[in-house]
């Protein structure tokens, strides 16, 4: 019996993890006014650019970083997001392959997760044209590259935003486990949300 209550009290505490619901955290993102435009160079002007990490071929990701409520915003049409600005480099007529990876943030039972929305730009805030590929979902994370060429030699720009046309939307469906390995047999979901902490590498393919 003691034992019995020690798990509900745990598995109480786990299901209380995260309190703020997708839908409501969006709101916060719908009424802000000074935004970016989409495609245009306010999303340039609006953000201080962080350097974008360069990996040999390998390599995965070095660090992450959050977006949160602080950062700007950007106007994608059918939605706004808070987003970050990612700085590389490349040479015209070199080849670039981004990765992407969204971390699920899987305190608790409910489980929430950034759905990427992303592009890469020039200095005027221009999109530049890329591929999406090798796109994974599962319960833990979101990943997926994005290859391109350089029109120019100089300064490009990433722009990474949540997707947050359907906010709470299951995404990737997994079993729950401790620690990190010891499973449960519980199949859960995570949901689409405004925040989450992402991380961003690229090399230049020769």
């Amino acid at each position: 019996m003691k034992f019995r209550i020690i798990l509900l009290l745990m598995l109480l505490g786990v299901l209380s993890g995260c309190a703020t619901s997708p839908g409501s955290a969006y709101i916060s993102v719908d009424t802000v006014e000074n935004v970016a435009i989409y495609g245009e160079k306010s999303v340039i002007d609006n953000a201080s650019p962080i350097p974008l990490e360069i990996t040999d071929p390998g390599v995965i990701f070095i660090s992450t970083v959050g977006i949160h409520k602080d950062d700007p915003v950007i106007d994608f049409g059918d939605y706004k997001s808070h987003y970050k600005l990612f700085e590389f480099k490349a040479s015209k007529g070199e080849n670039f392959r981004i990765r992407i990876f969204s971390k699920c943030d899987c305190l608790g039972f409910r489980k929430f997760i950034l759905v990427p929305e992303l592009y890469v730009a020039d200095a005027n805030g221009s999109i530049i044209e890329t591929n999406v590929i090798n796109v994974h979902s599962e319960l833990s994370h979101i990943s997926l590259e994005l290859e391109g060429s350089a029109t120019y030699s100089g300064d490009y720009y990433l722009v990474f935003g949540a997707n947050n046309s359907k906010p709470g939307k299951n995404i990737g469906v997994g079993e729950a486990k401790v620690n990190g390995y010891i499973p449960t047999g519980l199949i859960l979901s995570n949901s689409s949300h405004p925040y989450g902490d992402v991380a961003t590498s690229y090399e230049i393919i020769k």
